[in-house]
Formats: C-alpha cells, structure tokens, sequence
C-alpha cells in the first residue's frame, strides 16, 4: 500500500491475477495512492476500513474472482457508498447487461491502461 498524500486521490484495486495487480500498481501509483487486494473479500474488508479514515475514490475491480465475485462486491460497496466510481475489468467479453449495471465502465482485458486511466480522468484528478 502506497503512503497517503496529501490531495492525491486513492483508489482501490481488487484482482486476483497477481499480474494484473502488479500492472495496475505501476502504471497508476505515480498518479494516485493505490491499494490492493487479493480478491472480492479483502477488497471489501479495506473498502470498510477506509469508509471513515482516507476512503477511496475509486474502485477497479476484476469481475471474474473465486469467492465474492466483481458483480458482488460492487453491489456491497454501493450499500456503504453509493457514489463511488467502480470500474470493472473483466476476461469474459461476454457479460450480460444486468449483471454489470453496478459498474460505472467496464473493460474487457487485455486491458489498454492509457484508455483506463483517461477515463479515470472523468472521475478523479491526478495529483
């Protein structure tokens, strides 16, 4: 976990295909505090510790996962704040409509970071 910054934005990312997270980490730190979880539960367990101390801005979130799935996670989020973006990043192009109606975008891996973080723009400003 990144050490906080004053006025940098702080982001959850919930995957788990280590890969992935390592990917994410790299490309994003230099702009935003980054967290990692390992799957749907350890994300929702940090989302939880942060609601009241440094919460997060934004939530990228593989869909796919053994146990709390993306779809599942996100839903739970919106219960304890309902306004946070959530960006989902899936393997499965496949997804039917109802099922991703939580997320604010989602993106079919491989993932194009560059087109990821400008969306992010939409929702966060970069420090």
């Amino acid at each position: 976990m990144a050490e906080t910054a004053e006025g940098m934005d702080h982001i959850l990312v919930v995957d788990d295909d280590e890969d992935i997270r390592e990917l994410i980490i790299d490309y994003f730190s230099s702009f935003y505090i980054v967290s990692l979880a390992n799957n749907g539960e350890e994300g929702l367990k940090l989302f939880k510790e942060h609601v009241d101390n440094h919460p997060f801005h934004l939530v990228l979130t593989d869909v796919l996962m053994p146990g709390l799935d993306g779809v599942s996670l996100a839903k739970e989020i919106r219960k304890l704040s309902p306004d946070v973006p959530i960006i989902a990043l899936t393997g499965a192009p496949d997804l039917e409509e109802r099922d991703t109606d939580v997320f604010n975008e989602l993106y079919t891996k491989p993932i194009d970071f560059r087109e990821v973080y400008h969306k992010m723009g939409d929702y966060l400003k970069p420090y």
